[in-house]
C-alpha cells in the first residue's frame, strides 16, 4: 500500500506540519483549524518500509490529529471543564510534536503533556482489540487495533 508523508503550510496562521497518509490528500490545520489545506510536498514512503516504532508513530499521529479509529475518554477532572476548555485541549493534543527521549523513548508518539491556562494535562495513547476487551495482538495493524486517547490532569495518573 502507498505511503506518503505530507508537508503543509496553512494560509491562515502561517505554521507548518507533516502528516501521513496513504494518500496525498488535503487535510485541516492543526493549530488553527483552517480547513482544506493541500500539501506543497509528499514524500513517497512506501519506497521505504517503516520499523514498527515508525509505523506506530504515524498511526498514532494520525489518530491524534484525526480522531478517527479510535476513542477519547477524559478523566473526570478533564470532564469537569468547560466545553471550550475541552476543545482546546483537543487541539492541542492535535497539535503536539515536542517528542523527546525523555517522553516518548519508544519513539511511538503515545504520551505528551500540554499546558492549559497553567494547569498540566497527560495525554496517553493504549491499544485495544477492536471491541476494546483485550489488548491489541498487533497494535501496527489498524485493522486490529482500536485506538483509545485518555487526556487527564496530571494529578489523576
Amino acid at each position: 500500500m502507498a505511503w506518503f508523508c505530507n508537508h503543509y503550510a496553512c494560509d491562515r496562521c502561517k505554521k507548518s506540519w507533516t502528516d501521513e497518509w496513504f494518500a496525498t490528500c488535503d487535510d485541516n490545520c492543526p493549530h488553527c483549524g483552517a480547513r482544506h489545506m493541500s500539501p506543497h510536498q509528499s514524500d513517497d514512503l512506501s519506497l521505504y518500509p517503516p520499523s514498527d516504532a515508525t509505523r506506530m508513530a504515524r498511526l498514532n499521529d494520525r489518530f491524534r490529529r484525526t480522531l478517527k479509529g479510535g476513542r477519547v475518554v477524559m478523566t473526570a477532572g478533564v470532564e469537569a471543564l468547560t466545553e471550550n476548555a475541552k476543545a482546546v485541549l483537543l487541539l492541542k493534543v492535535a497539535a503536539f510534536e515536542d517528542f523527546t527521549v525523555d517522553n516518548d523513548p519508544h519513539s511511538e508518539h503515545d504520551f505528551g503533556s500540554i499546558d492549559l491556562l497553567g494547569e498540566k494535562y497527560f495525554w496517553k495513547i493504549d491499544y485495544y482489540d477492536p471491541h476494546c476487551r483485550h489488548g491489541s495482538e498487533d497494535p501496527t495493524d489498524p485493522d486490529k487495533t482500536t485506538r483509545v486517547l485518555t487526556i487527564m490532569r496530571t494529578e489523576e495518573y
